[in-house]
């Protein structure tokens, strides 16, 4: 029984990151909730099927395996999705918007001599940033947060420095 739900959890886990990697709109934080939730549950599979925490934590991730033992809590939810804001954060449209500007563009005017950013750029600038930084479902994860970015306030922003 534990190996078919354990085949069947691999099996959406695969289909999830398909559908991940051609989709950036805010149904992607959907699926990285998902996707989080069959992580969570083949990691426990992994623990109850006795495998190693070396093992365990290469597959899933060393916050996973600390859910699964229970030493920490997600930090999304589905009751709280984080990647779905609505209001404001810091002043920025949605949190996604402030870490975005404070992560990728603090610093940036000072290099962009007199040339006026435009949102395009910025998204373009973003992707090519988390690109060149991560791989697999990190890039996935990185790419389906900046689906959520408001790129013109991020461009006006830089223009206004």
């Amino acid at each position: 029984m534990k190996t078919k739900i354990k085949s069947e959890l691999l099996a959406e886990a695969d289909e999830l990151t398909k559908r991940l990697r051609h989709n950036y709109s805010r149904e992607a934080s959907e699926l990285l909730l998902r996707w989080d939730e069959v992580m969570l549950e083949l990691c426990r599979i992994g623990i109850n099927e006795g495998e190693s925490r070396p093992e365990l934590v290469r597959k899933y991730g060393d916050s996973t395996y600390d859910i699964a033992i229970g030493v920490s809590r997600p930090i999304y939810t589905r009751k709280e999705p984080q990647m779905k804001t609505t209001g404001k954060y810091n002043g920025w449209t949605n949190y996604e918007t402030w870490r975005v500007n404070l992560e990728i563009f603090d610093g940036l005017c000072s290099d962009m001599d007199d040339e006026k950013a435009t949102a395009e750029g910025c998204k373009e600038y973003a992707d090519e940033v988390v690109s060149e930084s991560g791989e697999g479902y990190a890039l996935d994860y990185a790419r389906a947060f900046l689906a959520n970015v408001n790129w013109h306030e991020i461009a006006d922003h830089l223009n206004e420095l």
